[in-house]
């Protein structure tokens, strides 16, 4: 025993003697070690408890929108969101809404989230992972976005709009949402053309629309088809389709603006004047419309879903051609295509 205090004795004093006789400036691995205003190292100073952010900022984003993490830049009265301005999209700070979270939301033209962000019309929570969303919504990449941040998914119940109560379980009615139906409780009982910020801020039989960048209760109505049988219901009023099945109640412009008329062109020309314009068929003829990003080969849906230069006909994007040119020199393949025509169009698409 003597003998083990006698070398702890002699170490503890070795180490004094060589702490004195060292330059404090570098440690033992010769490496500089960083002191503070008081002379101690950054090791030995206390910063308080550990922010306790879980996730790193997304890529190119100016700050952190995870939960428990800062978000770094912003001003007071601002959040950190996605912003987008036109086709550039990011990560960054913004003036905080007035929408809560699950209510209808306008990412570009407003009413915008009180916090979290605005994701196919619905506000919704950042997470990390899905017990940062609750109920049965699942956290997810936010796709579209730089860095793609990680998004609460929506919680969603099947249940009736045009049967609120029947629907649901007690206490609780039906109500659209811009991703779907769910269950709710009711937390206020808004009518007709009543301001709202959530779903439930309306009375059963209503849904929470945005309509002209305003948020209002618009009694919920059946379609048909393309076929409205929303008259009766919306007397005095006009018909807003939400699905294929479902329209609300909103009211009608005062003095309506006839639309616009669409210019015609030349499909083969491709004679369009505004640059994200391209000339397409139509069941009306030929007309300018904004141009689409499908290739020829792609599926489509839209007469405007492909590129220019290219049509969608039976689901597909074709390339236009010219019936009159034998060539078909518009065709890849050239003489070995067939150049169809297309209905109502100087044009036709290469079936090759």
């Amino acid at each position: 025993m003597k003998q083990f205090i006698v070398l702890v004795v002699v170490a503890a004093l070795s180490q004094a003697c060589s702490s004195s006789g060292t330059d404090n400036s570098s440690d033992d691995s010769g490496s500089p070690s960083v002191e503070t205003d008081g002379g101690a190292p950054d090791s030995m100073v206390d910063t308080g408890p550990p922010i306790q952010c879980q996730f790193q900022k997304p890529i190119g984003a100016s700050c952190n929108p995870y939960p428990q993490c800062p978000s770094s830049g912003c001003a007071s009265g601002d959040m950190c969101t996605v912003v987008v301005n036109g086709d550039i999209v990011r990560v960054k700070c913004h003036e905080a809404g007035t929408v809560s979270m699950g209510g209808s939301c306008d990412h570009e033209e407003g009413p915008f989230c009180a916090s979290g962000v605005c994701v196919d019309g619905e506000c919704r929570s950042f997470c990390v992972d899905s017990p940062d969303c609750g109920g049965t919504a699942a956290c997810g990449p936010m796709k579209g976005v730089p860095g793609t941040p990680n998004v609460c998914g929506p919680t969603m119940q099947d249940c009736d709009p045009l049967d609120p109560i029947g629907s649901c379980v007690l206490g609780t009615a039906c109500y659209w949402q811009n991703t779907g139906t769910d269950c709710l409780e009711v937390q206020q009982a808004g009518q007709q053309n009543t301001a709202c910020s959530c779903p439930n801020c309306c009375s059963p039989g209503f849904a929470c629309v945005v309509h002209e960048s305003n948020q209002i209760c618009a009694q919920v109505c059946a379609f048909e088809g393309e076929t409205s049988l929303c008259n009766d219901v919306c007397s005095g009023l006009m018909t807003k389709k939400l699905e294929d099945n479902l329209g609300v109640c909103v009211p009608a412009p005062d003095n309506p603006d006839p639309p616009p008329e669409v210019p015609s062109c030349d499909i083969v020309e491709q004679d369009c004047e505004g640059v994200a314009q391209a000339c397409y068929s139509t069941n009306k003829g030929d007309v300018c419309l904004v141009k689409g990003n499908k290739a020829a080969g792609d599926s489509c849906e839209n007469a405007n879903d492909c590129v220019k230069g290219v049509t969608c006909f039976a689901g597909k994007c074709y390339t236009v051609c010219d019936p009159a040119d034998q060539s078909n020199a518009l065709c890849e393949t050239g003489f070995n295509a067939k150049c169809t025509p297309l209905s109502n169009s100087v044009g036709g698409f290469c079936d090759e």
